[in-house]
C-alpha cells in the first residue's frame, strides 16, 4: 500500500510537471523563429563567445565586443540557450544574432542558425525551388545569388540561411541518388 501511494504521488508530480511545462516548438524553415522579426540595436554574426561577452561582426562594420547583462535573455532559433550555444558552428559557419542593448550591455540576444540539405526541384528566373532533405517541412523558393553557380534541377546543396530566409552560403553536395534516403 505504501509503495502504491508513493508511485501515485510520483506519477502525479510527473504528470503535473509535463502539463505545466512550457511547450517547445521546433523552428520551421518557412517562418522566422520568435524574436527575429522585431528590431534590434545591433545585428551581426558571432565570432567568439567569452565569459560575459560576445565578439560580433556587424554587417558592414568592424568586430566589436558586446558585454552581456547578468539578466540577458539569450535564444537560438527561438529556444532559450546559454551564451556558449552561439559559438561559431564551424569555420565560416557563424550564428547570426540580433542584440538589444540597454546602455552598453546586451539585455537580449536572439540567435539564428539554419543549415540544411536541399534538393533543387525547379529553376525559375533568379530563384530555385528547393525541397529540404533533412526536414519534414514544405518546399521553398530561394534566391539564386546565394548559390556559387547556377544550380541544376536534381542537385543537392548544403544551405546556410540568414534570418530573412535568404541563402547566406551554399555548397553543392552532388546529384540526388535514386537509392538515397529522402
Amino acid at each position: 500500500m505504501y509503495f502504491r501511494r508513493q508511485l501515485l504521488i510520483i506519477g502525479i508530480l510527473i504528470l503535473g510537471s509535463t502539463v505545466s511545462a512550457p511547450s517547445a516548438v521546433a523552428w520551421d524553415w518557412l517562418e522566422l523563429p520568435a524574436g527575429l522579426s522585431g528590431g534590434a540595436d545591433l545585428v551581426g554574426e558571432v565570432l567568439e563567445v567569452r565569459s560575459g561577452s560576445l565578439v560580433l561582426e556587424p554587417s558592414g562594420g568592424p568586430a566589436t565586443t558586446i558585454r552581456l547583462a547578468p539578466e540577458c535573455e539569450i535564444t537560438l532559433n527561438g529556444m532559450p540557450v546559454a551564451a556558449a550555444a552561439l559559438r561559431p558552428v564551424a569555420p565560416g559557419s557563424r550564428v547570426e544574432v540580433r542584440v538589444c542593448l540597454q546602455g552598453e550591455r546586451a539585455v537580449s540576444v536572439a540567435g539564428f542558425y539554419c543549415c540544411l540539405e536541399a534538393e533543387v526541384l525547379a529553376i525559375k528566373g533568379q530563384q530555385a525551388f528547393c525541397k529540404p532533405l533533412n526536414s519534414s517541412t514544405g518546399d521553398k523558393w530561394l534566391e539564386l545569388p546565394g548559390f556559387p553557380k547556377r544550380p541544376q534541377v536534381g542537385e543537392v546543396y548544403l544551405l546556410i540561411l540568414d534570418s530573412a530566409g535568404k541563402v547566406k552560403r551554399s555548397q553543392r553536395l552532388g546529384p540526388l541518388e535514386e537509392n538515397s534516403y529522402r
